[in-house]
């Protein structure tokens, strides 16, 4: 089975078919993940029945609060989106029956790498049965790095990594995870509130408020055109009648 990073005309969709939507999915779970930092633990290989293989399980700290939330937030939306029990999301959360405890990705890893490492997402991939999250090991690190849960120590531990080689991939990697940090609130909201269904509503809101307020408009209009014209008529009445009107 070829395997395809991006959609092409060749590329076939875990749907069947290819749309302006899948491909916006595609490519917000791609902004979300791509190139982040985590930090979790190599467990064990596992077969996957449904793709008839095996994945390396990778099972992320318990203080990578954010990957996790993230995870799981795109886990609903493709799950949503595909509505298909036999496609391989390729993570598993805490709360799914039978699925082994935390939040694991389910990858291939090169060297089997056992023990406690730092990671970092290449990309996600979506091929016809499976979605596919492919990670790279950076290096290992100790236990008690891995124990420190508060975010002010996760965040210099990023740092330092970053830091310690300060080679381009490196620096373009944390320029990157701060913009996505940026972007990620503003990325919810564009995939949450802005659709075509909105974008209608709020046209007919539009039309309908500005409808309304026209009509009232034109109506107290009218109606002091014709208070107006009577107005007239009753003066030019009395210039032409003027005995009919009592004037006393």
């Amino acid at each position: 089975m070829t395997v395809k990073d991006d959609f092409s005309d060749s590329y076939e969709s875990p749907s069947g078919q290819r749309s302006q939507e899948e491909e916006n999915l595609v490519i917000f779970c791609k902004q979300m993940l791509k190139t982040r930092v985590f930090k979790g633990s190599y467990q064990e290989r596992r077969y996957v029945e449904s793709l008839q293989g095996y994945r390396d399980l990778i099972v992320l700290d318990s203080c990578e609060h954010e990957l996790k939330n993230d995870l799981k937030y795109i886990h609903h939306r493709i799950s949503n989106f595909y509505r298909n029990p036999e496609l391989w999301l390729g993570v598993t959360l805490p709360d799914m029956v039978g699925a082994p405890a935390g939040t694991c990705i389910w990858t291939d890893v090169e060297g089997n790498p056992f023990g406690k490492y730092w990671f970092q997402i290449r990309t996600i991939r979506f091929r016809t049965n499976e979605v596919y999250i492919k990670v790279k090991p950076l290096r290992s690190v100790s236990g008690d790095a891995l124990s420190t849960g508060n975010v002010g120590s996760q965040a210099e531990n990023d740092h330092n990594i970053s830091m310690e080689g300060l080679t381009k991939e490196n620096i373009v990697n944390l320029l990157l995870s701060w913009k996505r940090a940026i972007s990620t609130g503003l990325m919810n909201f564009l995939w949450n509130d802005i659709n075509r269904e909105n974008i209608v509503a709020a046209i007919r809101c539009f039309f309908d408020t500005t409808f309304r307020r026209g009509a009232l408009a034109f109506t107290h209009g009218y109606a002091d055109y014709l208070e107006d014209n009577r107005t007239v008529r009753q003066s030019y009445r009395w210039l032409l009648y003027p005995h009919s009107y009592d004037l006393a």
